[in-house]
C-alpha cells in the first residue's frame, strides 16, 4: 500500500490506524518509549515504518478488547450498548 501511495500522481494522504501495543506501559507514552515485546508489536511498528516519507499520519489507539484500566475501551462501550438494547 505504501509503495502504491508513493507512485500515485494524485498524492493521497494516508491515515494509518495502528495499536498502542508498541508500548510497554499503561500511562501515556511518547515515541521514544516504543518497546516491541512480541511479534504482533513488531509487525504493527514495521507497518508504521513503511509509511515514513509519504503524506501519512499514524493513529495509535486501543479500542479492541476489555479494558483493564478504569476508563472503558471502545469495545466495552459496544458490548454494553448491545447488552442494554440501545
Amino acid at each position: 500500500l505504501a509503495e502504491s501511495v508513493q507512485t500515485d500522481s494524485s498524492q493521497p494522504y494516508v491515515l494509518h490506524i495502528s495499536t498502542d501495543h508498541v508500548y510497554d506501559a499503561r500511562q501515556p507514552n511518547s515515541e521514544s518509549q516504543v518497546c516491541l515485546t512480541n511479534n504482533y508489536a513488531f509487525s504493527k511498528y514495521a507497518s508504521e515504518m513503511a509509511f515514513k516519507g509519504i503524506k501519512a499520519s499514524c493513529l495509535r489507539t486501543n479500542f479492541f478488547g476489555k479494558s483493564v484500566a478504569q476508563k472503558k475501551s471502545f469495545s466495552n462501550l459496544i458490548v454494553e450498548s448491545l447488552s442494554s438494547g440501545d
